[in-house]
């Protein structure tokens, strides 16, 4: 990061023809990025962030799998709450209220 701005490596699919297709990384306003620390083990009941349905989605934590390796999460509607594990790195503890959106670095 440097000055105003950013460059985010973020995992996107878009459909053939998009001149977006096959990019990962994309520079955006540092105004408007939240880094998340995904390395912190994470407590069961603490709220966290997970993809579900390709959106980043607020989540509890409700098991932890060999010592925090993986978890299982259960989303507010519970269509989204199957038992699935997701590994580190793909849940993050729940960044404080920032009014900002958030943006896994």
């Amino acid at each position: 990061m440097s000055g105003d701005d950013a460059w985010v490596s973020v995992e996107t699919q878009f459909g053939d023809g998009d001149p977006r297709a096959g990019r990962s990384f994309h520079k955006v306003k540092l105004a408007d990025v939240t880094p998340i620390d995904t390395s912190r083990p994470l407590k069961v009941g603490e709220p966290c962030l997970a993809t579900s349905i390709a959106r980043i989605e607020p989540c509890k934590v409700t098991k932890i799998i060999d010592g925090g390796i993986a978890y299982i999460v259960s989303f507010g509607d519970s269509a989204s709450s199957a038992d699935k594990e997701w590994e580190i790195g793909t849940v993050a503890s729940a960044p404080k209220d920032t009014g900002k959106p958030a943006t896994k670095p």
